[in-house]
């Protein structure tokens, strides 16, 4: 569905929860998921994080692009340092 200069993307990514200050949906603060795909794969990541809305908003971003970045280098599912 998206495109850029008429070429499918090669990377999705998207994020999805609960950054506060009050739970929602029955979720608490904190609850957070990620999806990732590429080519065929999709895979999804739940995380439970802490602190303000703006630090999980942010510790959301960061494991998103870590997430994207080692589902490219075929490191999903690891923990790169």
């Amino acid at each position: 569905a998206l495109a850029v200069d008429g070429r499918p993307a090669d990377v999705g990514l998207s994020t999805t929860g609960v950054a506060g200050p009050q739970p929602q949906g029955g979720q608490p603060v904190g609850t957070v998921y990620l999806g990732v795909a590429v080519g065929a794969g999709v895979h999804s990541v739940a995380l439970e994080l802490s602190g303000s809305r703006s630090q999980i908003r942010s510790a959301t971003v960061a494991a998103a692009l870590t997430e994207a970045l080692a589902t490219v280098l075929g490191l999903a599912g690891e923990n790169p340092e």
